[in-house]
Order: C-alpha cells, then sequence, then structure tokens
C-alpha cells in the first residue's frame, strides 16, 4: 500500500507540474513544508525525492507515509562514513511529522475569543417587610407612648407554615444599594425592636428573615410592664391595630375598595364596625375574656379560630395553617368596653388550676359565656 500510495502522489506531482496556475494558500503551505524536507535530507545526506507531490494527498495520513517511503540513505553518505550512528527511521519520521504539523499551522483559523457566560442567581424570595413601614408605626406610636409613657412598641413574628426551623429564625436590616446588613436581635418568641437607622431609612431598606416567603406572620404588639400571652388591654390592642393596617402593613387581609375608602375618612379604622383584626396567642387559645370592672363577658366561639371566615378565603389570611387554633378576635369597634379593659386569654393546654383565672371563670369549661 505505501508503495502505490508513493506512486499515485508522484505521478499526480508529475501531471501537475507543467501548471501555471496561481498559487493558493494550501499551495503556498505545501511548498514551504517539501522545502523543509528538502534540507532536512540535505543535512542528513540522504537520497530524497522531493519530486512527490503533496497536491490531492496533503493531510492525509497515505500522503506522508508515501514521503517517508522514498528515503534511502546513499551508501556513499560521509555521514554513515563519519558518524557511528544514524537517527532511525522512527527518528526521521517524527522530526518529518513535527515540521509537517508546524507548516500545517497556517492552514488552521485563528482562534476564536473565548465566549463568555453570563450567569444570574436568583435569590429565592425571603419574607421580608419595608423598614420605612415599620418606622412610619413606630413614628405614629409617640403620641400614644406620651400619653401612657409605661406602653411600649415591638413587633413580633409567628410560624405561618410548616416546613421550616423556627428555631433558626434570622432577622437583620438589608441596605439594598451596598448590599451591608444590620444584625436585629430576636427574642425567644419572636418579638424585636428596630434601631433608627437614617442612612437605611434612605435607601429604602428591607427588615428580611433567613425563611421563604409564606411562611411568617408578622404583627404589631403594644405591651404595659407585665404583660405577657396572657394578659393585654383593649387599648393597646386598638392602638396596634392602627399602626399595623394603616402604618407597617405586616398582617396579610382582605382589604376590597370600599375599606380603603373607609379608611380614607376614618380617623381608626378599626373602630368601624365590620372590621376585625385578628391578635394571636402564644399556643392553642381555649376562651378569652373581657373584664372592665364588675362586667366580664367570655367571648363566644364565632371569635376564635377564625370561625367567621370562608373557607375559600382562609390561604389569603394570616392565622392560616399553624395559627389557626391561636387566632382570635376582639371587639375593638365596641365602644363600651374601654381601653383599660382586660383581655385575658385561657390556653387548651392550661391545667384546672392554672392563673391568673378571670373572675368567676373555669379554666377547662367554657360554660356561662355570653354575648359582648
Amino acid at each position: 500500500m505505501l508503495a502505490n500510495a508513493c506512486r499515485v502522489a508522484m505521478a499526480n506531482g508529475e501531471s501537475t507540474a507543467g501548471r501555471s496556475a496561481p498559487r493558493s494558500t494550501k499551495d503556498s503551505n505545501q511548498a514551504r513544508t517539501l522545502g523543509a524536507i528538502r534540507r532536512f535530507c540535505h543535512w542528513v545526506n540522504c537520497r530524497c525525492e522531493p519530486a512527490v507531490a503533496l497536491h490531492g494527498v496533503f493531510g492525509k495520513a497515505e500522503g506522508w507515509l508515501a514521503i517517508l517511503a522514498t528515503f534511502r540513505p546513499t551508501a556513499s553518505s560521509s555521514l554513515l562514513e563519519s558518524q557511528p550512528f544514524l537517527p532511525s527511521r522512527r527518528t526521521l519520521a517524527a522530526v518529518l511529522l513535527a515540521c509537517a504539523a508546524a507548516a500545517r499551522a497556517g492552514d488552521l483559523p485563528p482562534s476564536p475569543e473565548p465566549q463568555r457566560v453570563l450567569v444570574t442567581a436568583h435569590e429565592p424570595a425571603m419574607e421580608q417587610k419595608r423598614y420605612r413601614d415599620l418606622l412610619s408605626a413606630m413614628t405614629r406610636f409617640e403620641p400614644y407612648r406620651a400619653a401612657h409613657p409605661d406602653a411600649s412598641l415591638r413587633f413580633r413574628i409567628y410560624q405561618r407554615k410548616e416546613g421550616v426551623d423556627f428555631a433558626q429564625l434570622r432577622v437583620w436590616l438589608r441596605d439594598p444599594e451596598s448590599g451591608s446588613r444590620v444584625e436585629v436581635a430576636l427574642a425567644p418568641d419572636g418579638g424585636f425592636e428596630l434601631p433608627l437607622l437614617p442612612e437605611l431609612r434612605d435607601h429604602d431598606a428591607e427588615v428580611r428573615t433567613n425563611m421563604p416567603d409564606g411562611t411568617l406572620t408578622w404583627a404589631v404588639e403594644v405591651r404595659r410592664p407585665g404583660d405577657d400571652d396572657r394578659h393585654h388591654l383593649l387599648g393597646d390592642m386598638r392602638e396596634a391595630c392602627l399602626l399595623d393596617v394603616d402604618f407597617a402593613h405586616l398582617l396579610r387581609g382582605i382589604k376590597p375598595p370600599a375599606f380603603w375608602a373607609m379608611d380614607a375618612v376614618a380617623s381608626n379604622i378599626c373602630l368601624v364596625r365590620g372590621v376585625s383584626w385578628g391578635a394571636f396567642g402564644g399556643r392553642a387559645v381555649f376562651s378569652v375574656h373581657l373584664n372592665a370592672g364588675d362586667r366580664h363577658v367570655a367571648l363566644l366561639s364565632d371569635n376564635l379560630h377564625g370561625a367567621l371566615a370562608l373557607p375559600v378565603f382562609r390561604p389569603l389570611l394570616d392565622f392560616s395553617y399553624l395559627l389557626q387554633d391561636r387566632c382570635y378576635v376582639v371587639p375593638l369597634n365596641d365602644a363600651s368596653w374601654p381601653d383599660e379593659t382586660s383581655v385575658d386569654l385561657v390556653y387548651a393546654d392550661d391545667p384546672d388550676d392554672a392563673g391568673p383565672t378571670p373572675p368567676g371563670v373555669s379554666n377547662t369549661s367554657p360554660q356561662g359565656a355570653a354575648k359582648p
């Protein structure tokens, strides 16, 4: 096969030797390769037959083998007489192939520029609120604090859905311009207070958590010294409702256009009949009692666990899922109950002798409940 390939290549070279067609880039590369072969043959003083034309077989393995087959060491070579060692045919083949590769480099197209791929990572949506909204609630709270020096404002987060570890909850202020974060201290029950940072307010910072969106519920709490998850004042709950609905915008709810129309003309939308605002106990609520002097009422079951909400709307509300048995609604719009009314909760897991117990009420029985 080598001899046949050599004869074909030589025949092609003889048939094209007399043509005067202009040389292409490929022909120029072939000429440079043949020149390199001639110089190499002259150096080793071997008889080389450069008449082998590479036209038609250039770049093919048979063509190179045909060239290598033409090498015949000359018997009278001075190199053979003067050197005890002559490079082997394999060595010559390796050198020739290296020269050919260098000559063919001119045929290769220029290397394209590396392709640049822009990868944009989207962070999953996390529970967050606007820092400005919470600050506006804090500002609006100042007149109430002036009238009630022992009152304090804080925000609180509850776990709304399963699938997250509430013990790992973290809250921070995030600056969207610089990306910097300021950690916010959390109480064991999820309560926190916010620092006033003008720069973050100007940058419209976010109050962000490390929990996925929809898994948490946010609330406003107005408390007094000694208050806990069992006892609140009705006036403080009215103030918390106003701060939430008109300023902080924390609780989820269904607010049709009529709601905003009433909110525009009312000094406190929470005092308008037909508007309800839900609060949450520390755990499953069994009953809720209002106490004002000698007046005492246990709220009906309609005020507990979102009983009046239509099932189709419940997924849109905050008390759904894990908070349903902790939700209760007090009559904020009933002016017959003064702001000093005590709101006392009895929990489902309270023992019989748990206290404090509202006057004349059993911790384990809702008997005697009456309408407000």
